[in-house]
């Protein structure tokens, strides 16, 4: 897993400079072409599966022979890049020293696309770990394919980010990209019928389908200078964010739920189906939630297949779920209100402008093209 995360780092502090590089007038149009990649193999995965292990309680396919089909891409991958000239980044192409590439990070608005970077991270990639497992317990679908559809929505969409961005600047799309995934996340939360989880997922899909590659096309535009270093940087505020404030906090915020209504409701129950080991998240208050190894087996039964005991766990266990997604919600809240303070930022300044570098060296400067927006 180490091996496989440092794979999936390098390809992320790659792939985006090179796209940037070879599209550098239209950035934030071709970082979405390329994060379409992302949701393409979120369909594919998830289609695989449900074909190999969720169509049931037996394992159809070992788990090895899961693992050997990344063998597939990386050789497919070896055979298009054999023999390929890379370009360098603009900030290399111009020969912005390392130290003007780190002064970057002095600007209040970088950091302030850092802050919104992490906050994209724990809405998409902390939430995407939980979401198969929420739908399943909440609306009695397999979750699996919800994150199926909305990846799908994602797909299709992130191919028409540029004209949009265009109309609207990449600022106002994220503004509105908050927006909506604010209302699917607690529409989400609050579902019951089938038809409802459905047309709030479509909300939450098209909701954080633009957030990823916009944000970082808002960078390599705006801090042309920073090159890979900034990108990078950006990215990694988000992967770090959902690994370690998404996951947990998601998690967290089910289990305290959970524990709660069924400690309050019945507490020899609470006790019997209690986790052996208390749980923290940053400065909230330690909560004891439920025993997954008991929860899980329950949560996959039937509903008329479960005693009156087994009933109440299973309410607590999906009232955790709703609250989870519901206090998620706040999340993508407080990004509106940062995109758009960044907007107003800008329209004070004259309106949103791409960057390129002009000179070379450390004299190399910041040229504003004309206005988006």
């Amino acid at each position: 897993m180490w091996l496989f995360a440092l794979a999936n780092g390098t390809c992320e502090a790659v792939i985006n400079p090179l796209a940037a590089t070879l599209y550098p007038k239209e950035k934030t149009h071709y970082l979405n072409i390329l994060h379409a990649g992302w949701p393409a193999g979120l369909i594919l995965g998830g289609l695989l599966s449900y074909l190999m292990v969720e169509r049931g309680e037996r394992v159809i396919v070992r788990w090895e022979l899961q693992w050997l089909l990344f063998v597939a891409p990386v050789l497919v991958y070896g055979w298009l890049m054999f023999r390929q000239k890379f370009p360098v980044s603009e900030a290399r192409a111009a020969g912005v020293p390392f130290s003007t590439m780190l002064r970057e990070f002095a600007s209040p608005v970088l950091l302030a696309l850092l802050l919104l970077h992490a906050m994209v991270g724990y809405v998409e990639l902390g939430t995407d770990s939980w979401i198969a497992n929420l739908m399943t317990n909440i609306a009695g679908m397999k979750g699996i394919l919800l994150l199926v559809y909305t990846s799908s929505i994602m797909f299709v969409l992130r191919f028409f980010a540029g004209p949009i961005a265009h109309r609207i600047s990449p600022l106002g799309l994220l503004f509105s990209c908050a927006v909506l995934a604010m209302i699917g996340l607690f529409w989400l939360g609050t579902s019951t019928t089938g038809m409802a989880v459905f047309l709030a997922a479509t909300i939450y899909g098209v909701g954080k389908t633009f957030f990823w590659p916009t944000m970082l096309g808002v960078v390599s535009e705006r801090f042309p200078k920073g090159g890979a270093l900034t990108l990078g940087a950006v990215g990694a505020a988000g992967v770090f964010s959902a690994g370690l404030l998404g996951t947990p906090g998601i998690g967290y915020v089910q289990d305290f739920y959970s524990a709660h209504k069924l400690r309050t409701e019945t507490p020899a129950l609470y006790a019997e189906y209690a986790a052996p080991e208390p749980k923290t998240f940053l400065f909230f208050p330690e909560t004891t939630g439920l025993d997954n190894t008991r929860v899980v087996p329950l949560m996959e039964k039937a509903e008329s297949q479960l005693n009156e005991g087994e009933k109440t766990v299973r309410r607590a266990v999906i009232y955790g779920g709703r609250m989870s997604l519901k206090w998620t919600a706040l999340v993508p809240l407080i990004m509106a209100a940062g995109y758009l303070l960044l907007i107003l930022y800008f329209r004070i300044k004259g309106g949103y402008r791409q960057v390129h570098i002009e000179g070379a060296g450390a004299g190399a400067k910041e040229a504003p093209d004309k206005v988006v927006a």
